[in-house]
């Protein structure tokens, strides 16, 4: 029954199918081939501290994991048990990482800054063995383990009395003279675990394999970079001659896009320029001193950065500005041209349970380069091996090409499943992924995000899609960020309110009932208009990766603490 179904699906007319893939990973894993080209990049730098300017070459670097994984070792963890990082980007937050590959260990990362009761949550949830904390984080995390009563080592990049410094584990040793990491047959295996921010609930432990992590890293590089020489154990592609390449990001490693963009400079002998304290001043600082050649940031940072930046003069080294994590409005992607006028501005969307990209342009295509003028709002096209399909939200009936609904998506990179959970509610009855964004493809098979599923405003039987709202608020000169959601109201479902924070030359200048008359006389249609409110505030609620925690705000306004 199943096969019968498969046929039809694929047979679809409205279905959309990407390509085969260029590269397919080879039996070893992760952390054979980590080993491999951080051996092979020795005498080149592998990273760049913003803050503090510290150069970290490969062999320093390799020295740091290799002692740590005979640290591991010795530790005589199972496959199965976890390693676990809570710190944001410093020095050694990639050598846990990297250390649990090499010994074929499980890798997990928590972000520091959720509040004790998520950690407490997530502690118990995944029973870490092993624990790297940075030394800020250090009473925090101790006391988060104290009440989440479970065994685990603490290991402390920094000075400690109570715990184990991460220095400790770095003298020599006879372990580390043939240390060979981990070599993995079965690539499906789980190799970490991601936890979702829990922006809209409980975070997920969202279980990825060395084959997808792989591949998807290959991806992101291919479609998005482009420099140097990529090497595999058994693939290379060079795409210049360039000796240096630098990247310039904040992403931490408990976001996967911060591990798949260090894992791609690491297979092509790139540089990553990291910074832990993010503001348009740190990143213009940076680009000045380091000039990179590339930059990541979700288009909230991006917006940031233009503001901060608008008068700077545009670095000429700089070639490709990324934009993954959100909506790009028109307004936006114009700011960045204007800021970055030698740079190539590529979106792209992904989704850690598809191990990275969906869709994106690709900067090497000509074609790809026109379609980016052509719809500058859009992710992208679609990637290899995916096949994808648009449903109604009610009826779950496949629209054509131009409809808006649910996307749903087939593909050889999806997760192994939620750690200790069922993810059976995640599919559909004909084994299609549930992204639970609201999208549309254009006459270009471009795609276009336009809201998520669940914040989708219900007023009066119709639905109201936020983004449209907050792209019309965006026109308004004085507006620097905002979002817009449902309040519950007992006879409409819900009403719409917005949050605006405004730009600083603004400030008490501009009225919550002058924006909202600018919102309600642009909007498509009467139930568009913004009846439930309209709140200032002087900045965001984010999550160190620049995403919003919109329920958390949305929470406070209804509960009357904003």
């Amino acid at each position: 029954m199943e096969e019968i179904i498969q046929k039809k699906d694929i047979s679809n007319e409205f279905i959309i199918k990407g390509s085969s893939p260029i590269y397919e990973p080879a039996q070893g894993g992760l952390g054979y081939e980590i080993f491999r080209s951080l051996n092979l990049n020795k005498g080149k730098t592998a990273q760049i501290f913003v803050e503090d300017g510290i150069f970290d070459s490969y062999d320093n670097l390799l020295q740091r994991c290799t002692r740590t994984a005979v640290y591991l070792k010795k530790k005589q963890l199972k496959k199965d048990d976890i390693v676990c990082l809570c710190s944001g980007n410093e020095l050694n937050s990639m050598v846990p990482f990297i250390a649990s590959t090499f010994v074929g260990t499980t890798y997990a990362s928590i972000e520091p800054s959720m509040s004790d009761d998520d950690i407490i949550y997530l502690l118990k949830y995944i029973s870490p063995r092993i624990l790297f904390v940075s030394e800020q984080y250090e009473e925090k995390i101790g006391t988060c383990l104290n009440k989440s009563n479970i065994s685990c080592e603490l290991i402390i990049f920094g000075d400690t009395e109570k715990h184990i410094r991460f220095s400790d584990l770095l003298v020599p040793s006879e372990g580390e003279k043939n240390f060979q990491p981990v070599f993995v047959n079965d690539l499906y295996e789980t190799a970490v675990i991601y936890l979702s921010s829990g922006t809209t609930g409980n975070s997920k432990g969202i279980c990825l394999n060395h084959y997808s992590l792989l591949a998807q890293t290959f991806n992101l590089f291919h479609y998005n970079y482009r420099q140097g020489v990529y090497i595999l154990s058994n693939f290379s592609q060079k795409y210049d001659d360039r000796e240096e390449h630098k990247f310039l990001f904040y992403a931490p490693m408990y976001w996967l896009t911060g591990a798949m963009i260090s894992l791609g400079l690491f297979f092509s002998g790139g540089t990553r320029v990291v910074g832990s304290f993010f503001s348009g001043k740190n990143v213009w600082e940076a680009i000045k001193k380091y000039q990179p050649d590339t930059m990541f940031f979700p288009p909230i940072l991006a917006n940031e950065i233009c503001m901060y930046g608008m008068n700077e003069e545009a670095n000429s080294h700089l070639k490709i500005f990324i934009i993954y994590g959100g909506s790009v409005t028109d307004i936006l992607w114009k700011t960045i041209k204007k800021c970055f006028r030698t740079a190539k501005i590529v979106q792209g969307y992904g989704q850690t349970e598809n191990s990275g990209l969906l869709t994106s342009f690709n900067v090497g295509d000509p074609e790809d380069i026109n379609l980016i003028e052509k719809h500058p709002e859009s992710c992208g096209r679609i990637m290899p091996t995916f096949e994808m399909k648009v449903v109604d939200i009610d009826t779950e009936k496949i629209l054509p090409k131009g409809g808006r609904g649910e996307l749903r998506v087939k593909d050889k990179y999806m997760m192994n499943g939620y750690y200790k959970m069922d993810s059976s509610s995640a599919f559909d009855s004909d084994g299609w992924f549930k992204t639970g964004d609201v999208v549309y493809f254009d006459e270009d098979d471009c795609l276009h995000i336009i809201d998520r599923v669940k914040d989708i405003i219900d007023y009066a039987l119709h639905w109201i899609h936020p983004s449209t709202i907050e792209q019309i608020l965006y026109q308004h000169p004085a507006v620097f960020e905002n979002f817009v959601f449902g309040y519950p109201h007992p006879t409409d479902n819900e009403r719409t309110y917005a949050v605006v924070v405004l730009k600083d030359e603004y400030k008490n200048k501009v009225t919550e009932d002058e924006l909202i008359a600018f919102v309600n006389e642009r909007v498509p249609n009467d139930w568009y208009k913004i009846r439930a409110g309209l709140t200032f505030l002087d900045k965001m609620l984010k999550t160190p990766t620049g995403k919003l925690r919109r329920l958390v705000m949305k929470q406070a306004i209804i509960d009357k603490k904003v």
